[in-house]
Parts: structure tokens; C-alpha cells; sequence
């Protein structure tokens, strides 16, 4: 470089640089940092691009929880009202009990049926899953 100043120039514009026996060490251990700087940027992309695809999975299951927790509530209700149909006040099991003692035929016994509470918390799973969406 003493002889042609512009020699490190013409180098570096080819991606090749001129080193001398005082600037080696140095040089190597700065590829080797920027190395491993770019390993580990890698490996943070990668992390990045898992935890999103784990992140997309929840929200998938919490929406299917939150549609599974409405159809059981559905089905809840709708069980509720055939009881109450068949047992309440109005209820069809009591205008044919009068059958029973009239029939000598009717031998069977009417199982008892009770109206099940509705436990199916839907509504905080509705709001988790809606964050979980909006984020």
C-alpha cells in the first residue's frame, strides 16, 4: 500500500480486504464477533417466528373453546326447556298422569328429569379469545 495508495481501495470495492501482519488478528476476531452477532440474530428470528406461530395456534383454540362453550350452551338451554316442557307447571307430564291410574296398561314409571344449571362460562373465554385476536 506504500507503492499504490489506492490499492486498499480497489480491494474493498471487491469485497476483499488488504491486511497486514499487525492488523490480522484483530480483523479475524471482529469476523468472528460479527459471526456470532449474526448467529445469534438468526436464532432470535427463528424464536420470533415460533412463538408466532404458537401465539396463532392459541387463538385458534380459544376460538374453537369459545364456539364449543356456546353450542354446549345452546344445547343447555334447549335441554332445559324440554324439561320445563315436560315437568313444569304446564308441563305435558302432568296432564297425562291422570293416564297412569286410568290405564291399566301403563305400568311404566316416567324417570325423573331435573333442569341442569348452566356452568359453561363462555362469556370470559369469549373475551380472552377477542384479546388474544385484537393484539
Amino acid at each position: 500500500m506504500k507503492h499504490d495508495p489506492q490499492l486498499f481501495n480497489f480491494g474493498y470495492e471487491r469485497n476483499v480486504i488488504l491486511v497486514s501482519h499487525t492488523t490480522l488478528m484483530p480483523i479475524l476476531r471482529t469476523v468472528a464477533n460479527l459471526w456470532r452477532i449474526e448467529r445469534g440474530n438468526s436464532e432470535a428470528r427463528e424464536i420470533s417466528e415460533k412463538a408466532g406461530e404458537i401465539y396463532n395456534q392459541v387463538c385458534a383454540v380459544a376460538d374453537r373453546l369459545a364456539k364449543l362453550g356456546n353450542t354446549l350452551n345452546t344445547a343447555n338451554n334447549q335441554y332445559n326447556q324440554t324439561v320445563t316442557s315436560l315437568v313444569g307447571r304446564q308441563g305435558l307430564l302432568g296432564k297425562v298422569e291422570r293416564f297412569q291410574h286410568l290405564s291399566s296398561k301403563a305400568s311404566q314409571i316416567v324417570p325423573q328429569v331435573e333442569l341442569i344449571e348452566n356452568e359453561v362460562d363462555t362469556i370470559k373465554l369469549e373475551m380472552v379469545s377477542r384479546e388474544l385476536l385484537e393484539e
